[in-house]
């Protein structure tokens, strides 16, 4: 998944080419995959996005979960 333009959600400036997040002269850098969950979230606005549809847009459909064991 790739967008290219920076866009607004409140008062908050979103860049997910750099993974910047920016609001009120400050900026914070994230993770991709972060800023790619946050964007297909702001895309969808005010539409539900599913669990799956997430995995499907950010991990292609393959999103592999590793639990350690609780012993």
């Amino acid at each position: 998944m790739q967008h290219s333009a920076t866009y607004q959600l409140l008062d908050v400036n979103i860049d997910p080419v750099g993974h910047i997040l920016s609001s009120a002269g400050q900026e914070c850098c994230v993770q991709p995959k972060f800023i790619e969950v946050l964007t297909v979230l702001a895309l969808a606005y005010p539409s539900v996005v599913t669990r799956e549809e997430i995995i499907e847009q950010v991990w292609g459909g393959e999103l592999i979960c590793w639990r350690e064991s609780a012993n």
